[in-house]
C-alpha cells in the first residue's frame, strides 16, 4: 500500500471508490479500486469481489483492463488496475461528432465492434460470461483502443444453468428477463444490443419504465431507422434472436458481411 501515492477520485460505486495512484518507484500511474471491506461483509458481496479478482487475474488479453496488484490492510481491499485514460467509447464519439457522419460511424463502429468481439471470443475461451456489457464498461486507451472493463458481476459458466437474474435492464436477454437458465449465449445479446446504440443513440429496449424495458425485450420489439447499415441490421437481427441456441456469437461472427475489410491479425 505504502508504495503507492493515492490521487484524484475517477469514480464512486456503493462499496468504495477508484482512485488514480502513482507507483512512488517506477512513477507509472494505475486507477485503484479501493472497497471498504464493512460495507462488502453487510451487502454479502465477498464472494462477488473473490470471484471478480480470481477472474481478473486469469485473464490477459490486449482489448480487456488488466488487474495489476491486489493488497488488503484492516478496513480495505485495493484492486490496482491499469489506468484507462482515453474514456468511454460512446462519449467520445458523440465528442467526435462522427455520429453525424454514416459513413464514417460506421467504419468506427466496425473497428470498435471487432475489437470488443476478440475480448468476448476470449473471455468465453475460458468460461468467462460477462453478465453486464453496456456501453459504460467499454473504455478507450491513450492511443484510441477498446478495452472492456467492471468484472464485477462476471461469472464462470461453463454450460447453461440457473443462475441470478442481475445485469442493466435494457442490456438483459430475453432468458434472463424470464427467470430462465441461461449461459454465455446472454453475452451475445448485449453485445447486440450496444451495436444497434452505436447506430441508433439509444439502445432497442430502452423505456424509463423497467417493467416497459423487460416486454420489449420479451416481445423483441425492435425499431429499425432507415438509416442502419443493412449488414449492421443482419448482425444485429442475428445476435438479438430470442432462442439463446440459434443466437449467433463466437468465432464465426469474424466471418460476418459487416466486419468485411477489417484485419482480425492486426486490430
Amino acid at each position: 500500500i505504502d508504495d503507492f501515492e493515492y490521487g484524484q477520485i475517477l469514480g464512486e460505486g456503493a462499496f468504495g471508490q477508484v482512485r488514480l495512484c502513482v507507483h512512488k518507484a517506477t512513477e507509472l500511474q494505475y486507477a485503484a479500486k479501493v472497497l471498504k471491506k464493512e460495507k462488502l461483509i453487510k451487502a454479502k458481496q465477498t464472494k462477488y469481489v473473490k470471484s471478480e479478482k480470481e477472474i481478473l487475474l486469469e485473464m490477459d488479453h490486449p482489448n480487456i483492463s488488466k488487474l495489476c496488484y491486489t493488497f488488503t490492510d484492516e478496513k480495505k481491499l485495493y484492486f490496482v488496475l491499469e489506468l484507462i485514460s482515453g474514456g468511454e467509447l460512446f462519449e467520445c464519439i458523440i465528442k467526435s461528432n462522427v455520429a453525424n457522419d454514416n459513413k464514417e460511424l460506421k467504419k468506427v463502429a466496425q473497428f470498435y465492434m471487432a475489437q470488443m468481439l476478440e475480448a468476448l471470443i476470449y473471455i468465453h475461451s475460458l468460461n468467462i460470461c460477462h453478465r453486464d456489457l453496456k456501453p459504460e464498461n467499454l473504455m478507450l486507451t491513450g492511443s484510441g483502443n477498446l478495452k472492456l472493463v467492471d468484472f464485477g458481476i462476471a461469472k464462470k459458466i461453463d454450460r447453461p444453468g440457473p443462475n441470478t437474474f442481475c445485469g442493466t435492464a435494457e442490456y438483459l436477454a430475453p432468458e434472463v428477463v424470464s427467470n430462465n437458465e441461461y449461459g454465455i449465449m446472454v453475452d451475445w445479446w448485449s453485445y447486440g444490443c450496444i451495436i444497434y446504440e452505436l447506430f441508433c443513440g439509444k439502445s432497442p429496449f430502452y423505456s424509463s419504465s423497467m417493467a416497459v424495458t423487460c416486454q420489449k425485450i420479451v416481445d423483441r420489439d425492435i425499431y429499425w431507422p432507415k438509416t442502419m447499415p443493412p449488414d449492421a441490421k443482419d448482425l444485429i437481427n442475428g445476435l438479438l434472436t430470442t432462442d439463446p441456441e440459434k443466437r449467433i456469437g463466437g468465432p464465426e461472427l469474424r466471418k460476418h458481411p459487416f466486419f468485411k475489410g477489417i484485419d482480425w491479425k492486426n486490430l
